[in-house]
């Protein structure tokens, strides 16, 4: 395994078997009974196409497309955004 395999997050699947335990694991965050979430990580598909990638405090983005009258466009390199520090918006 190479060294920066083991720095990437492990996302749980969401259509399995344990499909129906991520959602009991998941209830009392919407509910509002607990205040962060289960979950470290989020992908966003749109179609077939992965928009970006949310993990801990930091996301990354694939398309960008800024209202949904623009196009989408493929970034030639990823943008990460530090969702902590404002100024790397």
């Amino acid at each position: 395994m190479r060294r920066w395999a083991t720095l990437l997050p492990i996302f749980q699947p969401l259509h399995d078997a344990s499909a129906d335990n991520t959602a009991r694991r998941q209830r009392a965050f919407f509910e509002g009974k607990q205040t962060t979430s289960n979950r470290e990580g989020f992908l966003y598909w749109m179609g077939a196409a992965l928009f970006g990638v949310k993990w801990r405090n930091f996301k990354m983005v694939l398309i960008l497309q800024k209202t949904l009258s623009d196009p989408a466009l493929h970034l030639t390199t990823t943008h990460l955004i530090n969702l902590e520090n404002p100024s790397s918006r």
